[in-house]
């Protein structure tokens, strides 16, 4: 079955360097590895260039991206892979790298059902040793925590196998240019399909492994990726052509989100237990309330 591994990068050419080593050993083996570098240093070009230079086994073929922001990442890597002839493609990340089974387990959950997309879980790997909380937080990492071949409306990018026919279906661009700096780029994408009824698939044991830096174990950091994730559902939602009832209901559950919020901080004064997931879910409502007055929250470490 052939396929092509897809790999958007942007500043993190030791993480990429360690991905493109465990790509040499999945099973079986992509006919080709595809790189977008997507920050003007090139960094991620110049540790394609060193691999090469190596008995590294993979063809890869590594492009600079022609603009900013993860949007425009991805649809050019998932363009060179659709040219490429094969069938699939399998995204994953620069921060990430693939388990023993991944692309065996994601292939064979995909000829299940000859589904249309299949994703897999992503495991963070924390670089500091962090409280409890962070370690079950749902965000870090991405789990949605089905069976095999369970039908289900996929999330994310960072661990997909793709059949290359389904973006001949789609319009283009298929990743969103106006997410390309704030994110959720992937779940609209995701949406759309759901929308034009293709099959999705999860694979449990399809694992893929998250860096998590120290930096990403802050308060700070997760609030502030809490509040930008919540802030771009709604803002899609809002997008997305969605009937009035729906997006009222949106709204009701914003408030009762604040509601919530404001009542752990209270209960946080005679339980601190309650206080970490007080702040989380003020984050959390802050970027939903901000998205409904119509500002849109950017990311930091953007692509």
């Amino acid at each position: 079955m052939s396929y092509v591994i897809c790999v958007c990068t942007y500043r993190r050419p030791a993480g990429l360097r360690r991905l493109l080593e465990q790509l040499a050993e999945v099973t079986p083996a992509p006919s080709t590895v595809y790189v977008v570098d997507n920050h003007p240093d090139s960094e991620g070009l110049a540790t394609v260039a060193a691999l090469q230079q190596t008995a590294y086994p993979l063809p890869i073929v590594a492009t600079a991206s022609t603009s900013r922001g993860i949007s425009q990442a991805r649809n050019q890597v998932l363009k060179a892979a659709s040219q490429s002839g094969v069938m699939y493609a399998a995204l994953i990340d620069d921060d990430e790298w693939p388990g023993e089974h991944w692309i065996a387990e994601l292939l064979r959950v995909q000829a299940m059902d000859d589904a249309d997309a299949v994703g897999g879980p992503t495991r963070p790997v924390f670089e500091l040793d962090v409280t409890d909380f962070l370690k079950h937080c749902i965000y870090y990492g991405a789990d949605l925590e089905l069976a095999d071949n369970t039908p289900c409306e996929l999330q994310a990018c960072g661990n997909v196998l793709i059949k290359l026919s389904v973006l001949d279906k789609l319009e283009q661009p298929w990743f969103d240019p106006a997410l390309g700096q704030s994110g959720g780029e992937d779940l609209q994408f995701f949406r759309r399909l759901s929308a034009q009824n293709f099959k999705m698939r999860w694979a449990a044991k399809a694992e893929v492994f998250e860096a998590v830096p120290a930096h990403r174990s802050s308060r700070q950091w997760l609030q502030q990726r809490v509040a930008l994730i919540a802030n771009t559902r709604v803002l899609i939602l809002k997008n997305s052509g969605q009937v009035w009832p729906a997006y009222a209901l949106s709204c009701l559950k914003t408030a009762a989100l604040g509601t919530q919020s404001a009542a752990y901080r209270l209960a946080a004064v005679i339980k601190p237990e309650l206080a970490d997931p007080a702040w989380l879910l003020g984050a959390k409502f802050r970027g939903k309330l901000q998205a409904h007055l119509g500002h849109k929250l950017e990311r930091e470490e953007d692509h």
